[in-house]
């Protein structure tokens, strides 16, 4: 194989891969990163355990060109870190025997070129990219919608490695509108204390099975394709790029332009989310969203890593944020609202709060209370569109 590429073109593509590669023992392959080569067109792969990317770039003058068809596995974090440091201008890269690779870069204020030699792997032993049944299920979505559900979801994702259905979030259809030709898709997460829910569209239709059961996401692999999308998009100046996504049972191809992504989904039954989300509005509350942020931060200065707990007060038309700590002192606001219900005390985690309201765009948002043993839902200007549920904690 034998390429010259603009120094800048490949450190954008070793940058995007950069999440994907796995240093893993019984498998040192997947620290590398797979250089194809044909006529007219570089590939570029990376695959970890639960996600993989291809990157296509195609032949053009004083950015791509081949000289070689051919392949080679060279290390990832290395071959970037490297690439980092060269001086900007065409990069030329060939392999030699045993696997090895000559790169050869400017030198600075010399006509010759500079050369460094690096080690690689056997392009055969790499894995191969899966491969999509013809009628796998396909949803086409704007990516600033896919960004915005997987942020707004991604943070009430659970840690607990013993339920690693609850470590994803969940994803499925909600219906369609034959007439617009669009599909509602949701994505849902929850670590059992609190949850996060929104609701979008797509192009498709929501008729296959996979989608309407659901799958659940990874996070760290939902993690990578929202960066992933977000720095490809960004390339274009942050132009809305179309994104298809393709689905099987058991795993999930996200294209944007000639690059893919690929995501193998967490096995399990997710949970019935809807159980928990009260069917009727309740007590509630509008506030201003960064008062109430604010309000939570300094009252966050006095919790302990072991008591992270505050109270939330609501009377007449004040939402009251108290926190005591035995060892670290006593805090007490007053932030005016718009409420008419009953006197309620509950007792949150503050850093749960925090996290909820910071996922919404608003600058009011709605609090909806029940008693002390219910759970707050926390909705903005779309209503249950967007939601953050969390559980208050109990006054033992």
């Amino acid at each position: 194989m034998r390429i010259k590429i603009n120094q800048k073109d490949l450190l954008q593509m070793l940058y995007i891969t950069q999440g994907v590669s796995e240093v893993i023992e019984v498998k040192p392959i997947l620290s590398h990163l797979l250089f194809s080569a044909s006529k007219d067109s570089l590939s570029l792969v990376a695959t970890g355990l639960d996600i993989a990317i291809s990157l296509e770039r195609k032949v053009k003058e004083g950015f791509l060109e081949i000289g070689e068809e051919g392949g080679i596995a060279l290390p990832a974090k290395r071959l970037y870190e490297l690439v980092k440091e060269l001086p900007e201008g065409v990069i030329d890269i060939k392999t030699k025997e045993n696997f090895w690779a000559e790169i050869h870069y400017p030198s600075l204020g010399q006509k010759k070129m500079n050369l460094v030699q690096l080690m690689g792997l056997n392009p055969a032993e790499y894995p191969k990219l899966p491969t999509f049944e013809s009628d796998a299920e396909e949803i086409k979505l704007n990516s600033k919608s896919l960004i915005n559900m997987v942020e707004n979801t991604i943070f009430a994702t659970s840690r607990d490695e013993r339920r690693q259905y609850l470590q994803g979030i969940y994803f499925c259809s909600s219906g369609d509108d034959k007439e617009k030709q669009e599909v509602g898709i949701k994505m849902v997460a929850t670590d059992g204390h609190r949850l996060a829910m929104i609701n979008g569209k797509a192009e498709g239709k929501s008729g296959g099975k996979v989608l309407k059961k659901g799958v659940i996401l990874p996070k760290k692999g939902i993690q990578e394709v929202r960066r992933i999308v977000g720095y490809i998009e960004g390339l274009k100046e942050g132009e809305a790029e179309t994104v298809k996504m393709n689905v099987m049972s058991n795993l999930g191809r996200i294209q944007i332009g000639n690059d893919s992504i690929f995501i193998r989904f967490i096995e399990g039954e997710y949970p019935d989310y809807n159980a928990v989300i009260p069917k009727e509005e309740r007590n509630q509350a509008k506030v201003l969203k960064q008062n109430l942020i604010k309000s939570l931060r300094r009252a966050t200065v006095l919790s302990t890593r072991e008591i992270q707990g505050l109270k939330i007060k609501m009377e007449k038309s004040n939402l009251i944020v108290h926190s005591q700590h035995p060892d670290t002192g006593e805090i007490r606001e007053e932030i005016p609202v718009e409420y008419k219900g009953k006197n309620i005390e509950m007792n949150f985690n503050s850093h749960y709060l925090s996290e909820g309201l910071e996922s919404f765009s608003d600058d009011t948002v709605t609090l909806d209370f029940g008693d002390d043993l219910s759970p707050l839902v926390i909705s903005g200007k779309e209503g249950r569109e967007h939601l953050v549920l969390i559980m208050p904690l109990r006054n033992d």
